[in-house]
Parts: structure tokens; sequence; C-alpha cells
């Protein structure tokens, strides 16, 4: 008997449950990214035009959710017309979200790992527009064609009661997406932060040799310098002098601790927020992409896309909450001190001004430290 999604009431409610939640999460979190990012300019990075672009996509994504829901829970569409389009943008707005996830991935790697001179060639004003204009229009003329060539008709699909690809032609259309988008992307993703993983803790063992030699020399001229206090007839004449070893000491100490602390701080943020991106991107895609490809799983596909639906909740967390800025810039928007928005927009900044009568902020790059990659 083949599956059908309708025979189980039950796991309709709850997928359309738990879709509903990734929705509403997903809409609040990608307007907050989207409305920090236009009331600070400190937040006008080529990452986080890759991460905007992310967040109106996820955005778009979580607005299209209730008329699938409806879909879903009710009878199906009477207008073919809307089901059509709401399909489209659903099925391209998760491809863009995909190619807009490696391009992020693709951009760390050439930032940490790369060659400074060989970034900036690349991720200009003009290419980075690019780049995004390309994520955002192949995908939706990728999904336009193939349904007008029939390759893969938009449709409401009887098997799993939504709006999406027509039901014989839903596999095939699967699992080209999956071979062609969904796997591609995922080993770049995995495998641009592995080199970026790679890289840093290479890079955090040099420093740590290096500093551990530069204070070894440092204690060993404290030590020679203690000696010849010793033997010299005029510091012994003098006993002032005698305190200025073990200062020496000290501070080579202090300042060995200090940097190895900050180190292994820096170090273990870093492995975390990597190791939280990968397994949030393996969690919500991975096990899509397998159920689209293999068959005989049909039922575990709902459940398998309540996970990548989520994806669009997840990621205005992962690549804002965890960003020191855009959570500085959170903190201002929640408590309303929107005046004390660092760097915030002329026109923006005497508005804010003028409701709070407080001091205007900075707006010029040239004044804050965090101006990397600035556009």
């Amino acid at each position: 008997m083949a599956y059908m999604f309708d025979d189980y009431p039950a796991q309709q409610i709850i997928v359309a449950i738990l879709v509903c939640i990734a929705a509403v999460t997903g809409l609040l979190g990608n307007i907050l990214v989207l409305v920090a990012v236009g009331l600070s300019r400190k937040l006008h990075n080529v990452t986080n035009a890759f991460v905007t672009s992310l967040a109106a996509c996820n955005l778009l994504t979580c607005l299209t959710i209730p008329y699938h829901m409806a879909t879903i829970l009710g009878d199906p569409p009477e207008k073919l017309g809307a089901c059509k389009f709401f399909a489209g943008v659903l099925i391209s707005t998760q491809i863009v979200s995909l190619i807009t996830l490696t391009l992020i991935a693709v951009l760390r790697a050439f930032l940490v790992c790369g060659k400074q001179s060989t970034y900036l060639k690349i991720y200009t004003k003009r290419n980075v527009g690019v780049m995004i204009a390309l994520s955002w229009v192949v995908p939706f003329l990728a999904v336009f064609v193939a349904s007008v060539t029939r390759m893969a008709p938009l449709a409401f699909n009887e098997k799993y009661s939504i709006c999406i690809v027509e039901t014989s032609k839903s596999g095939v259309a699967s699992l080209v997406a999956g071979i062609v988008v969904g796997l591609p992307s995922l080993v770049i993703i995995v495998v641009c932060y592995s080199l970026i993983f790679y890289f840093i803790r290479k890079h955090h063992a040099e420093m740590n040799r290096t500093l551990t030699s530069l204070n070894g020399s440092a204690t060993q001229k404290g030590s020679e310098a203690v000696t010849d206090n010793k033997t010299s007839h005029q510091h012994l004449t003098n006993p002032e002098n005698n305190h200025h070893s073990t200062p020496t000491k000290k501070a080579a100490r202090r300042k060995r601790s200090f940097a190895e602390r900050n180190m292994s701080e820096r170090q273990t943020k870093v492995n975390r927020n990597l190791f939280i991106v990968v397994c949030a991107f393996l969690i919500s895609v991975l096990p899509f992409c397998i159920a689209i490809i293999s068959p005989n799983i049909n039922a575990a596909i709902p459940w398998c896309a309540v996970l990548l639906m989520s994806n669009s909740a997840i990621n205005p967390v992962l690549y804002g909450f965890f960003h020191p800025y855009f959570k500085e810039v959170f903190q201002k928007i929640f408590t309303g001190k929107f005046s004390e928005i660092p760097m915030m927009p002329s026109v923006v900044s005497r508005l804010a001004s003028n409701v709070h009568s407080s001091p205007g902020v900075m707006s010029d790059c040239t004044h804050t430290k965090s101006c990397d990659n600035y556009l």
C-alpha cells in the first residue's frame, strides 16, 4: 500500500504544530536580524551581507508556511495558481538558503585560511552583489523552468498533502535536487569548516610555541640578571637595585598567564561556534537530503522536512546571537536604547536622539576597530 500523509492525522497535526513554531520563531528572529543590520552600520561587512540575504530568504520561507499548513490540515486548495506560487517560493527559498550557507562557509574559509590580498580581490562590493543576486535568481529561475517544462511541475502533492511538486514527479525531482544541490552544499560546508578548524588549531599551536619561547627567553634573561647582580660589587653597596629581578620574572609570568588565558578562551569560543554551526546544519539538512534520495522511506520525509524548515529559525540564532556585534545591537533594541546603537545611520540617529534626548552616536567607520571588510 502506497504511503499517504492523510492516513496519519495525528502525524499531520504534530508536524503542523512543529512547523508553525519554527515559522513564528524564524519570523521574529529574521526580522530582528534585518532590523539590526538596518540600524547599525557597524554590521555592514561582507559576511553580514550574506547573513542579511539569508535572513531575508528565511523570512520569505516563514511567510509561506501558514498557507502550507492550511493545505496539510484542510482540504486541497481550490486555486491552482496560488498553490503553484507558494510551492515555487518554498522550494526556491530552501535552495537559496542552502546556497547562501555554502557561500558563507566558503567566505569564512577564504577569510581565515587564505591570503588577505586574494580575499580582497574576490570579495569586492560588485562581486558580493553578483554572488547574492545569482544565489536568488538561479534557484527561482531553475524552479520556474523545471515546472514549465514538466520536469518538476508545481502542484498539490496528494502523497504529502502540500503544494510542492506533482506526486508522479516528486520522487525524481527530489532525487535530482538532492544530488545537484543538497549533497554538494553539504560537502562544501563540512570541508570549509573543517579547514577553518584545522587552521585555527594549527595557528594557536604556533602562537603557543612562540609565546613559550619568548617567555623562556625572558625568564632566562631575568635569571642572568639575578646572577650578575649577586656578583656585582655595585649592587652589594646599593641594595635598592636588587628588586629588579623579581618584578621581571613576575611580569613575565603574568604576561604569559594572561596571554595563554586569552588564547585559550578565544580558541574555545571559536571551536564551540564552529561545532554548533556544523552540527546545526547537519541535523537540519542532512536527514532531508538522505530521505529524498533514498527509496522506500516516504514516511520519514515529513519529519525530515520539519528539521529542514527549522533551519530558517536556527540561522538567526547561529549568525546573529552568537555574533558579539549583533548581540550588542539586539540588547539595545530589546531595552529600547536605540540612541546607543553603535554607528547608527545619520537619519535614524537623529530620530533616536530626538526621541530619547541623548547624544549622537558614531557614524564613521574610522572611529571603531571593528570595521573589517566594511562595505
